[in-house]
């Protein structure tokens, strides 16, 4: 029953399948309805049995973007499959990667549909693995593979025979094996379907257990590799790489490696495509040679890029073409927000925010760990995107300085998100407690919710001596901060009879400087501004003969 119940818990809002029943009803059964649907679920575990209809998808068509209609393979097909029976994959899958995981028994260079793994794991593997060689003064060669139609070719016996090689036995393979068998499906157009046909091949679309076994099939093409070369393997994103100082060697390196992996591939089924297979030769020498190249007796294409799970990595990694990609990307983003945002009748503050952060912001941020390290005048091109995003989402003028935008939006710039980690702020904020170890520590804030502001300061050491304040309605963040920091200082005023040192952290800078930064405070008061990309700055209150009367 607990198995049941997170699967439920786990499911997304999705459309239903030919059955017609969705998730929503399912998590709101009553208990005795689940103790039904648990019992009906043994059964078919235990028979084999399954309904008809669990084993028909219902396909719908979205055509691709900026791709021709009248060519139907410019057409992404979705299967709509039944929620019941994914309630029951689900539970099946957990079961599944759980020893699969346990024991080790994936490749750890395969980090699609895994816990803990991501496209970043790769990204950061080839820029790593290039920049090293780069420092050794070698040169590196690249295959890209593109697969065809990979989910649709992917062998069903082969998928068994993994798994008896892996010691499965018992009702898992009997019900993998049934789940993948006599399946169908119809074509939706509006409210039309086609007749039905039968899929003789591949794994399920739009099936919760057709990821995992994917995987389990793909995951032998690591064991095609020699010793001499490295893989990053994604779904169908398969990457082979090595490093050398001669050329000539290393071509045939990579040839060989290229020939068994050809095999592999042949002999399992699937089909590479010679045209979209890319290969790179990453150097920085003057000379260049081109390397020669086959794949299954026909000439691989070499390119001065190759984009690999979205980053487009060019032979002098210095992603330039990247950042224009990604400029141009983003740009169609922007032309939405604008639309949603009209002065007159568009959306709100926060929603626009929300959209920005959702629509560019995240373009911008995949992959900024890997392409960050691009020259500082290759990224600056990126921040005008940024900047507008900011405008359009606090409709802002074009005269308002960027520091500002910053500040109302609560977003740092695109240098300090792309260049800095959380784990580096943790480490920056420790470091500082610990420095000001002996000093009674308050944390001071302002925010602003349609027109109600408000302020407050939390004593860290004494919870009791926190304060907090309602500001009119309409007034500034700014003001909200500033009050905040006079809060704090009221407060410690009564406490100096006890402690003579004092440490306030406040996220506006500005606010710092226009309260402290005059004569009068020069003294007794020291900045430490030593995190702004989190616009997090703090300044020191010491025990100081000079301070003015009534302060």
């Amino acid at each position: 029953m607990e198995e049941l119940k997170n699967s439920v818990n786990k499911s997304n809002e999705s459309a239903s399948g030919p059955d017609g029943v969705y998730y929503q009803f399912l998590r709101h059964l009553p208990e005795s309805c689940l103790h039904t649907l648990l019992k009906l679920f043994n059964n078919i575990w235990t028979t084999g049995d399954k309904p008809s209809s669990w084993r028909e998808a219902s396909v719908v068509s979205i055509p691709k973007l900026g791709k021709d209609p009248s060519d139907p393979s410019n057409y992404r097909p979705i299967a709509l499959t039944s929620c019941l029976c994914k309630t029951l994959q689900r539970m099946v899958n957990d079961r599944l990667v759980h020893v699969l995981e346990s024991r080790n028994l994936l490749s750890k260079v395969q980090c699609s549909f895994r816990k803990d793994h991501s496209t970043l794991d790769h990204l950061v593997r080839v820029e790593s693995f290039i920049k090293k060689a780069f420092a050794r003064k070698k040169q590196v060669l690249a295959v890209f593979f593109d697969l065809e139609k990979a989910y649709d070719t992917t062998w069903r016996y082969g998928i068994l025979k993994d798994l008896f090689d892996l010691d499965f036995r018992g009702r898992l393979p009997i019900f993998i094996s049934n789940f993948l068998k006599d399946r169908h499906f119809k074509l939706k157009a509006e409210n039309t379907f086609s007749s039905s046909y039968h899929q003789e091949n591949g794994v399920p679309q739009g099936s919760i257990l057709s990821p995992m076994l994917f995987n389990l099939k793909i995951n032998n093409i690591i064991n095609s590799v020699s010793k001499h070369v490295n893989a990053s393997l994604f779904v169908d994103d398969f990457a082979i790489y090595a490093e050398g100082k001669h050329l000539q060697h290393l071509e045939r390196t990579i040839q060989l490696c290229i020939n068994n992996v050809q095999k592999w591939v042949s002999k399992n089924g699937f089909r590479f495509s010679v045209s979209k297979t890319t290969y790179v030769h990453f150097h920085r020498q003057r000379i260049y040679t081109e390397p020669a190249r086959h794949l299954d007796g026909q000439p691989i294409p070499v390119k001065g890029e190759a984009k690999f799970l979205g980053v487009i990595f060019d032979q002098n990694l210095s992603f330039l073409n990247h950042v224009k990609y990604l400029k141009n990307k983003c740009s169609k983003a922007l032309n939405l927000l604008r639309v949603v945002g009209h002065t007159d009748w568009g959306a709100d503050r926060a929603t626009l925010l929300k959209l920005y952060r959702t629509l560019v912001r995240s373009k911008l941020d995949y992959g900024s760990v890997i392409y960050g390290s691009a020259k500082k005048h290759v990224l600056r091109a990126l921040d005008p995107i940024h900047h507008q995003g900011l405008r359009i989402a606090l409709k802002a003028f074009r005269t308002s300085p960027i520091k500002s935008l910053y500040a109302e939006a609560g977003e740092p710039s695109l240098e300090h998100r792309q260049n800095t980690s959380e784990v580096a702020y943790q480490k920056e904020y420790f470091r500082i407690k610990e420095t000001f170890s002996n000093h009674y520590a308050v944390f001071t804030d302002g925010s602003k919710l349609e027109e109600k502001v408000a302020a407050a300061a939390y004593f860290l050491e004494n919870p009791d001596r926190s304060k907090a304040t309602r500001l009119r309605d309409g007034a500034s963040v700014f003001s909200a901060k500033l009050e905040g920091i006079v809060l704090a200082l009221t407060e410690i005023k009564k406490l100096t009879k006890y402690h003579k040192n004092f440490v306030i952290y406040s996220d506006s800078l500005s606010a710092l400087q226009q309260k402290f930064q005059s004569n009068r405070y020069q003294a007794p008061v020291q900045f430490n501004p030593k995190i702004p990309t989190l616009c997090s700055h703090l300044f020191c209150l010491d025990s100081c003969s000079h301070r003015h009367p009534g302060e």
